[in-house]
Order: structure tokens, then sequence, then C-alpha cells
């Protein structure tokens, strides 16, 4: 059982502090991923709350199809999709489009290594699903069938899909001038 399985647990059966190891464990990460949907952190930030909010109040069962972690971010990528719906349905556009400071901000909190940025930097020029599956599979380590479940693909689809996306981030890091061999 890993830890955030066993934190929401205990969260079920009244150990209300546990609330708070699954924020420490999973918001930055759940952040940063549905920032890869919207393309705001503000949104991303409201949204990941949401998914916690939805933990507090509605408590939904956890049922061992995949890990808590594939859960939990199954979960922000649904609430991320309905609210790019809801976003096109009204025809609004994002009014905080552009939070380059912001997100650059957050995302070295995450990344501290000088190598890590310039690979998430070149990652945010990738396509969005190239971009997800590597973030995924790197930045918050879960195995390809985890990933695929994440993203409704199969892992064969997952690994086919990662090594595009690793071929395409590979080149756009050597046009920035970055060595394969260093990164």
């Amino acid at each position: 059982m890993d830890r955030g399985e066993e934190s929401y647990r205990r969260f079920l059966n009244g150990e209300e502090r546990e609330l708070a190891t699954l924020l420490r464990l999973y918001r930055e990460g759940l952040v940063l991923f549905i920032d890869g949907y919207v393309h705001s952190v503000a949104d991303a930030e409201d949204l990941a709350e949401e998914v916690f909010v939805k933990l507090c109040v509605k408590k939904p069962p956890y049922k061992n199809a995949a890990s808590f972690k594939t859960w939990l971010f199954t979960i922000g990528k649904r609430l991320a999709i309905d609210h790019l719906r809801r976003q096109k349905r009204l025809g609004t556009e994002e009014a905080d489009e552009a939070l380059p400071d912001e997100k650059r901000d957050v995302e070295r909190a995450y990344l501290k290594k000088e190598r890590d940025e310039a690979v998430l930097s070149a990652l945010q020029k990738l396509p969005p699903e190239d971009a997800r599956v590597l973030f995924l599979t790197y930045f918050e380590d879960l195995p390809r069938k985890e990933a695929g479940k994440v993203l409704g693909k199969s892992a064969h689809a997952v690994e086919t899909q990662l090594w595009r996306a690793k071929k395409a981030l590979r080149d756009l890091l050597e046009q920035e001038g970055f060595e394969y061999e260093n990164l």
C-alpha cells in the first residue's frame, strides 16, 4: 500500500490531519500536471484545490484499480477537461493566459536544477500530449501502465508516444545548445 493510499484510508476513517499529508505529497505535482491542460497556473491551482475539496466533501471511494497517485491525477485531468469545456462553451478567453513569471516561479520551486529547468522549458514547446506523457513518466515517476490509465491510453500507446516525445524533446534541446549526453 503506498503512502497516499494509506493516508486517504486514514482520512476516510476520521483522521482529518491525513489530508495535510495528501496535500504535501501531491499538490505541487498535481498543479503542474493540470497546468499542462489549462495553461494557467492560477486555474491549475484552483482545479487542484477542487480535487482536494472533492476528496474532503464527497469522499469518493478509492478502489485500488490503479495507484493512488494515478487515481488522483485522473480526477485532476477530468476536472481540467471539464474546465476547458466550460470555457469553450462560454466563449471566454483566458484572462491570465500570459503568466510566464508566475509559472516560472512555480516550476523553479519544483525543479531546482538548471538542467531540469531547460528540460521543462523545452517540454512546454512540445505538443501537449507529448509533454503530458513525459511529465507523468519522468517528473511524477508513474509507470507507463499507470500513465496510460491517467491519459486514457494503453501502455503500448504510451510507450510509442513516449519514444516520439523523447526524440522531439532531445531535438529541441539540441537546437537550444544542449548536448544529449549532458542531459
